[in-house]
Formats: structure tokens, sequence, C-alpha cells
């Protein structure tokens, strides 16, 4: 076995932002969903810098979701259509059809 690298520990952390994101979501509370945009966000930063583009797709999507169920169309089309462009660009048939929902 390896030891982890720092791009490992990055994606850990990342991970565990969206985790923790999903978990506050499934509250369907508006404080909680601001919060998990917040573990969201904190996910995409992290994706970014290890240049993890599906990372941040996924990251985009979990978004996305919170701007559709508070009626935020406009929002979250932007989200969608940035996750898409991204899953895209790593040739990610599955995750474009998860953007496209």
């Amino acid at each position: 076995m390896r030891a982890a690298t720092d791009r490992d520990r990055t994606l850990v952390t990342a991970n565990n932002c969206i985790i923790t994101g999903n978990s506050l979501r499934s509250k369907s509370e508006a404080e909680s969903n601001r919060q998990a945009i917040i573990q969201y966000e904190n996910a995409l930063a992290l994706h970014k810098q290890i240049n993890d583009k599906a990372g941040q797709a996924l990251s985009l999507l979990y978004i996305a979701r919170i701007y559709e169920t508070r009626s935020d169309y406009k929002k979250a089309l932007e989200y969608y259509s940035s996750a898409l462009t991204l899953w895209h660009e790593v040739k990610d048939r599955r995750g474009e059809a998860k953007g496209r929902g």
C-alpha cells in the first residue's frame, strides 16, 4: 500500500464535505440547505484545487438541486449547465445524464 498524497487528503476532505452537505440537504430545511450549499462550495473549491473536474461537477449538481427545490430555476440552471460542461469535458456520460435529470 502506498502512503497518502496531498491530493488524496484533499480528495478525502472534499468527499467529507459532500457527505456533510448531503446530510444537511436531507433535512429539507432552509437553514440546513444554506449550510449544505456552504459544504458543497467547500468541496467545489477543493476539487478545483486538485483539478478534479468530475468532483467539481458533482458539487455543482448538488448545489443546483438545492436551488431547484427553492424554485430558483435560473440559478439552478446555471449550476446544472456548469456541471454538464465539466462532465462533457471528462467524457462522463453517466454524469451528463445526472445533470440532465
